[in-house]
């Protein structure tokens, strides 16, 4: 989960976005 966060800040992209918001929606 962590590294994720990491690749999507070091490459923000959309796409990746929406699915790190859905998978803490989920986590929530």
């Amino acid at each position: 989960m962590v590294l994720k966060a990491v690749k999507v800040r070091i490459y923000p992209s959309q796409e990746q976005q929406s699915h790190l918001a859905q998978a803490f929606g989920c986590v929530r």
